[in-house]
């Protein structure tokens, strides 16, 4: 493993991370499917804390496990109450703070307490999977109340530890001290990006385990065959109160949580905006000419235009992105302040005869990015 930084070029700074050298794994699996739900009436006004008339003292909460699957079981969530209390609950919020469920304690007396949670809204149904929070509410019989919540997240960045690649089982491998949100890139050292593996997913501290085939994102080429290839990890921690909801079904992506006062960029970041981007390739005069391979036939120059997709491109021209191009992974051409579309003229009388690909890394001055490849064939 080696901790580096990636500069492009000298003008656009990415973020410091680790970084491993790669080799071929399997395929990241597909988007997560979307479950619609209501969210339950909000009653925490009657929880309002009162520092002239305390509550009972909540210490020692816990959940197990941090991030879970309905189907194979519910999470639990306890604590201790120092004095006994006349009403406790626990509430679920999802991460834009909607009240998501409620949970009374039974029997809120002095001691431990637990309550388990499956996965489902106040009506039953499933919610969608993503992070949630919970905070612990209890109050005493003609007294105070008191709620428990994390109130300290800033958003600090995460170094994982024991970052590699096993090519024995093909999988990426690492370790979380706390639970954060990860993105995971590959691509070559000194660039280009090729793919996204993970985009600020939200994983639970321990260990974590990814297979990856080695191949791009439009599965072009198998970068992972390259020993030039590298793995950028990066990561900020999620609250101390948080829960994951997995079904199985893909990727969890990131809610639209508010933004961290402080910590790490990508925290600070509104949620709609923090993630990798959509990327087309269009290649008007190769679309006419194709060969007994399938592949599009290049002679001499020919026209790339580079396009965002429709919903990125007004945030991405407000922020300024630059677009590099590359040929079989060699850097061509850089424009530093780029246009929406962009047009560039591939000049591949240098290239030998023969099948080619063509990689376009488009990278905001946020710290984001969309990447696209595209096979050729040189005559």
């Amino acid at each position: 493993m080696r901790i580096e930084a990636w500069t492009l070029l000298g003008t656009l700074g990415l973020a410091v991370g680790c970084v491993t050298p790669l080799e071929e794994g399997r395929r990241v699996g597909e988007p997560a499917t979307s479950f619609p739900w209501t969210p339950a009436e909000d009653d925490s006004g009657r929880w309002a804390v009162d520092a002239t008339r305390p509550g009972p003292t909540i210490s020692r909460t816990a959940v197990r496990p941090k991030r879970f699957t309905p189907s194979a079981g519910p999470v639990e969530i306890s604590f201790e109450l120092e004095e006994a209390a006349s009403e406790a609950e626990v509430a679920l919020r999802s991460e834009s703070g909607a009240l998501a469920r409620v949970l009374p304690v039974e029997s809120p007396g002095l001691g431990r307490h637990a309550v388990s949670w499956d996965g489902t809204d106040h009506s039953g149904s499933p919610l969608p999977p993503g992070v949630y929070v919970y905070e612990i509410r209890a109050r005493v019989e003609g007294g105070g109340a008191s709620v428990w919540r994390d109130r300290d997240w800033d958003g600090a960045e995460v170094i994982p530890l024991r970052f590699s690649y096993d090519s024995a089982s093909r999988s990426v491998r690492y370790v979380l001290p706390r639970a954060g949100r990860v993105r995971l890139r590959a691509g070559l050292a000194g660039l280009p990006f090729v793919a996204t593996l993970l985009d600020w997913e939200p994983q639970a501290a321990g260990r974590h385990e990814l297979a990856w085939d080695g191949h791009d994102g439009d599965r072009v080429f198998d970068v992972g065959r390259d020993p030039r290839a590298q793995l950028m990890l990066h990561a900020f921690e999620l609250p101390a109160d948080t829960i994951v909801l997995d079904r199985g079904i893909g990727a969890l992506g990131r809610g639209e949580a508010p933004p961290a006062a402080r910590g790490f960029r990508h925290a600070r970041h509104a949620a709609a905006w923090c993630r990798d981007f959509r990327l087309q390739l269009e290649l008007p005069e190769l679309a006419r000419r194709g060969s007994s391979s399938g592949l599009p036939v290049v002679s001499d120059e020919e026209v790339i235009r580079v396009k965002l997709d429709p919903s990125d491109a007004r945030h991405l021209v407000g922020v300024g992105f630059e677009i590099l191009v590359f040929v079989d992974t060699v850097f061509l051409f850089q424009e530093a302040e780029a246009s929406n579309p962009f047009n560039y003229r591939l000049d591949s009388s240098q290239l030998s005869p023969g099948p080619h690909v063509l990689t376009v890394n488009v990278l905001s001055t946020d710290d984001h990015a969309g990447f696209a490849s595209l096979a050729f064939l040189k005559q």
